[in-house]
């Protein structure tokens, strides 16, 4: 996919990426220090069962993805975008859900 997408828009440098969710696990709420009424939360270790992975608050959309593609700012136009996200949604595989983005976190 990477390469069909370079090939595509960015055949000089080729800095599309194709970046794949680490998890698609469910959110986990990890209280503050501060916050009042805390009861005491227990992480299991590796060997009691499936672990855990725990996100930052600004991973949160990637974790509705399957995969992201990661595009340059500024080199694609409304019409390139549009074809990107059709080519993507075409050689995907079925079931597979992507995001697209460019480097600076702007959605399109």
């Amino acid at each position: 996919m990477e390469n069909l997408l370079n090939d595509m828009f960015d055949t000089s440098d080729r800095r599309i990426v194709v970046q794949t969710s680490p998890s698609s696990g469910s959110q986990v709420y990890l209280p503050h220090v501060y916050e009042d009424d805390i009861t005491p939360s227990y992480l299991q270790s590796k060997s009691q069962g499936e672990p855990v992975y725990i996100y930052h608050s600004d991973e949160d959309s990637f974790m509705v993805y399957d995969f992201m593609v990661i595009v340059p700012d500024g080199i694609l136009t409304a019409q390139q975008e549009s074809l990107l996200k059709s080519l993507t949604n075409k050689y995907k595989l079925d079931g597979k859900r992507p995001h697209f983005k460019y480097q600076n976190d702007q959605i399109f």
